[in-house]
């Protein structure tokens, strides 16, 4: 098993055995902080885990730094004696403690947990944590309806729809571009677009074309 990596502060490092990944890490560096997270792969299910990696080219685009694909594998099919995932955890504790002799195992108290979950509720789990620095990018998707195709073409901007252009196949009667322009300056985000599109009676805009069948052409 080796590890590979890079010098660069942004680069993606990760644990490899025979060439496949088992691991996948980043790291984030802002002034004096490092922001470091990581995982290891045990007993994943792989069919699940490419479905949930794999994006069409054509429906996203975006500036960030791409990660390179490569191979990946169980740590739990190269073991010479089966682990439950648990007694996997606890190795690696032992081993951590074993090779780093002032390491001590720390139990949070009920005052660290309130801390932790305020600092969650406050910060982590805003809009603005986690959406409003990512970076731009486009979405182009089309589906399929009971009377035709439905088009959609969006521009986002740290997490803010700044353009929208809706097409397709089908007949209307009130000019689709009020739905367009309601959605400039919105949260690219269900709950908040299910709210300004709930305004307007989508059936005399898009014909046969529900509100979860818009929805599902934005995301």
């Amino acid at each position: 098993m080796r590890q590979n990596s890079n010098n660069h502060n942004l680069a993606p490092i990760g644990w490899m055995i025979d060439g496949k990944r088992i691991s996948g890490n980043a790291e984030h560096v802002y002034k004096n902080k490092v922001l470091h997270h990581g995982t290891l792969l045990f007993t994943s299910e792989m069919k699940n885990l490419g479905s949930a990696l794999k994006i069409h080219s054509l429906k996203y685009s975006d500036k960030a730094v791409k990660s390179v694909p490569k191979p990946v594998t169980n740590i739990s099919e190269h073991l010479k004696s089966p682990l439950s995932i648990e007694q996997f955890i606890q190795k690696v504790m032992d081993h951590i403690l074993a090779t780093h002799h002032d390491a001590v195992l720390y139990e949070f108290s009920e005052e660290d947990s309130n801390a932790i979950q305020k600092i969650r509720d406050e910060k982590y789990a805003t809009w603005e944590w986690n959406f409003e620095r990512s970076p731009n990018y486009s979405l182009k998707k089309e589906i399929k309806t009971e009377r035709g195709n439905l088009e959609m073409n969006l521009e986002v901007e740290k997490g803010i729809i700044k353009k929208v252009k809706i097409g397709g196949d089908f007949f209307n009667e009130k000019n689709i571009s009020e739905i367009e322009n309601t959605l400039i300056n919105v949260p690219h985000e269900e709950s908040r677009i299910r709210e300004m599109l709930g305004r307007y009676p989508i059936e005399k805009y898009l014909p046969a074309i529900t509100m979860d069948d818009l929805l599902n052409g934005m995301f």
